[in-house]
């Protein structure tokens, strides 16, 4: 996780955070348009800058971070991925928010509670309760202006142009024209659930890190509900490539189950072209900052795949 803090990161459970991930990705696709609608034009809150903060998105979290306003938080989400010497209170989810927590929170009616946008007004239980905003954050776009937004709120200006521009380099909405077609999926604990596999869509933000490596998703249209398809639509699919990505890192033996669900179907081109990897590491399924590192790896790891297998 590119944050800035060194030493090790407190982390959910890897299940419980693969889970999240997916909801997280299904979210995203339905989040809403058009803007912040709860900040000034100029996307300050109505206060001013440096208020405390609780960020129930592990992607706002990792961004504050990212831009040095830890001291700011007073509180995370339980799947918030944070420094070990950083203990700060877990508030619940944006969805499920710890009402009496936040209650408690002192000087409440200065915080200001963040998380990413969604089809869903999480905003509207904590009314009353405390301050809370809504970032929109499903698409390229969208995360540089919401990155913008948090270095306003932090008077970060300048890391944030810079951490910004970073992302919008790394990430690509569009596919490219040409190159291999690359099925990224998530692991599902060594062994695919009831038949099926989990991909990265290609209107994603991790879609978007595959487009901005230089590489097209072999699932390629806009995908609605939740990225999960059994072994027949992989078939037909037909990747010239095969990606497993965890975020943890794996010993061989734990890649290679990783990969076992794909390599039981021989016909499929990827197996056929010697083109099945992994990509396992703290930080693979970052929504935020981390994306950068994510598409920078996962070039990296697709190349040899290619060239090895003579994909297009």
């Amino acid at each position: 996780m590119t944050t800035g803090d060194e030493g090790r990161v407190r982390r959910p459970s890897r299940r419980a955070w693969l889970w999240g991930m997916a909801a997280s990705m299904a979210a995203a696709a339905a989040a809403c348009k058009g803007g912040d609608r709860t900040t000034n034009t100029d996307g300050r809150p109505e206060e001013g800058a440096r208020r405390p903060l609780v960020s129930l998105s592990p992607s706002l979290t990792e961004t504050l971070l990212a831009l040095g306003a830890g001291s700011q938080l007073l509180g995370v989400s339980d799947y918030c991925r944070v420094p070990e010497d950083r203990d700060y209170p877990r508030l619940g989810t944006a969805l499920t928010p710890n009402l009496e927590a936040l209650a408690r929170l002192p000087d409440r009616r200065r915080v200001l509670v963040i998380a990413n946008a969604m089809k869903t007004d999480w905003t509207a239980p904590l009314r009353g309760l405390v301050d809370a905003r809504a970032l929109p954050w499903s698409t390229p776009r969208e995360l540089a202006q919401s990155v913008h937004t948090l270095g306003q709120w932090v008077d970060r200006g300048g890391e944030a142009r810079s951490l910004a521009a970073g992302l919008t380099e790394a990430l690509k909405a569009a596919p490219p024209v040409g190159g291999a077609r690359v099925a990224v999926l998530l692991d599902a604990g060594g062994g695919a659930d009831d038949g099926a596999f989990w991909f990265v869509k290609s209107n994603s933000l991790h879609g978007s890190a595959l487009h901005g490596a230089g590489f097209r998703n072999a699932f390629d249209g806009p995908t609605q509900g939740p990225p999960k398809v059994g072994a027949e639509q992989l078939m037909a699919a037909d990747p010239d490539v095969v990606v497993v990505i965890g975020d943890v890192t794996w010993d061989p033996s734990r890649a290679r189950a990783a990969v076992a669900p794909v390599a039981r179907l021989a016909p499929l081109r990827a197996n056929r072209l010697g083109a099945v990897g992994t990509l396992a590491y703290a930080g693979a399924l970052s929504e935020g900052p981390g994306l950068v590192e994510f598409s920078r790896r996962l070039r990296r790891t697709v190349a040899p795949l290619v060239a090895g297998g003579a994909a297009p």
